[in-house]
């Protein structure tokens, strides 16, 4: 019987790492997605006046989303791998400043003269 009890534990405790490393990176795609609808205001970009201006808008937009996400998921994955501890928020903070100090580089490099 203190077996099953064991083996329960350990499937509980595996289960709750998973979840909270999914929640993580949700939280980190929604955030890039967020980032990146703020940048494009922040940046007066506007929709080209072309035929499919709006489909290479768009496309602009997910390829600037998806690599603040992989930047982010990257620096995520790096500490949430060093750190042997059971926390499940372990290295989300580390990915939203990655993430944030990225979006700032840019903003800078496409706002500057």
């Amino acid at each position: 019987m203190q077996q099953d009890g064991t083996q329960e534990a350990i499937e509980q405790v595996a289960a709750s790492k998973s979840n909270g490393r999914n929640k993580c990176m949700l939280i980190l795609l929604g955030l890039s997605l967020v980032i990146t609808v703020v940048m494009a205001i922040a940046t007066g970009q506007s929709i080209p006046d072309r035929p499919f201006g709006i489909s290479g808008f768009i496309g602009e937009q997910l390829g600037f989303a998806l690599g603040l996400f992989l930047l982010s998921l990257l620096f995520f994955a790096l500490v949430r791998r060093k750190r042997k501890d059971n926390v499940p928020t372990a290295g989300l903070g580390t990915g939203i400043v990655c993430m944030l100090i990225w979006s700032y580089f840019i903003y800078v490099g496409a706002t500057s003269p």
